[in-house]
């Protein structure tokens, strides 16, 4: 579990996604609030770097196996803090 809340850790994605994918254009308008994985194009190597970049910076041991079971940003978040984003 990431020792941090849903907000902080979506956030922390949602910066990582933009260093690396281009945001959806309607992301920036603020009409969708989550990210599906899929559809950014991620693939082994990036999943791989992704869950490395979350162990450095979070401290913790992170199976990249992961993002097939929780395929949003959202989802991903709340499995990773269990918390409800609320």
């Amino acid at each position: 579990m990431i020792p941090d809340t849903y907000d902080n850790f979506r956030l922390w994605l949602v910066n990582y996604v933009k260093s690396v994918w281009t945001l959806p254009d309607n992301f920036a308008e603020g009409k969708v609030d989550d990210i599906n994985f899929e559809e950014l194009g991620i693939d082994s190597l990036e999943a791989h770097m992704l869950a490395t970049l979350i162990e450095d910076d979070y401290g913790v041991e992170f199976d990249p196996s992961i993002l097939l079971e929780c395929p949003t940003l959202n989802k991903l978040a709340k499995r990773c803090t269990e918390d409800d984003g609320s």
